[in-house]
């Protein structure tokens, strides 16, 4: 696990504390194991607050591990609708678990087919909308970070609200990208790499892009 922290791209981290402070609340949706997790706990400080999200069970036992007491970690998955879904679970590490079951076979059938011991489960988790989620445990986040393996969109339009009033999130793209970033646009964000460059308006990138105001 802390191999595939390691190579998380240098420029992403710096941009986060570029974004994050000391005292901030961060809402963290989809924390896998909590690598990113811990960055945010050593920024915001006792001061501030870190709330985890994480539907796979396993994934959530190494991120309470990894993680202080104050962090808070819940079990949702985040959707834009309230309820159970279906929760593709694969036996690869985890990082790529998802409510999009072709988003887990793709990102997985090389795997598959060295083992055929391994294979990807079905779970049924409670979802919530963001909206909701920060209704019933009183988040206010100064920033949010969205990595959920090609849900993004669903996540994201379960945020009207929110969106209205947060100004810095991180969003890992990797579906649906041109409404993910008119949603956001209509929220009034700009769009920068992690290299800190401005997106044009019709430029729709994949890969970890942050959002401002």
């Amino acid at each position: 696990y802390w191999f595939y922290g390691k190579n998380r791209d240098i420029d992403e981290i710096k941009y986060i504390f570029n974004l994050v402070k000391k005292g901030d609340c961060v809402l963290e949706v989809g924390a896998h194991v909590g690598y990113l997790t811990q960055i945010f706990e050593n920024i915001v400080g006792v001061e501030g607050s870190v709330y985890a999200i994480e539907p796979t069970p396993k994934n959530r036992e190494f991120l309470e591990e990894n993680t202080y007491q104050s962090t808070i970690v819940l079990p949702f998955a985040i959707s834009r609708r309230l309820g159970e879904i279906d929760f593709f679970v694969e036996d690869f590490g985890g990082f790529t678990n998802s409510i999009q079951y072709d988003f887990v076979l793709n990102a997985n059938k090389s795997k598959m087919q060295k083992s055929k011991n391994k294979s990807i489960k079905k779970i049924k988790v409670m979802t919530k909308t963001l909206d909701k989620l920060c209704d019933d445990f009183n988040i206010k986040p100064n920033f949010i970070k969205i990595d959920v393996e090609g849900a993004e969109l669903s996540v994201i339009e379960g945020g009207s609200n929110l969106f209205s009033k947060n100004n810095s999130l991180m969003v890992e793209i990797s579906q649906d990208a041109k409404e993910i970033y008119k949603f956001l646009y209509n929220k009034g964000f700009k769009a920068f790499k992690s290299n800190g460059d401005e997106l044009k308006n019709n430029e729709y990138s994949h890969g970890n892009i942050f959002f401002r105001k």
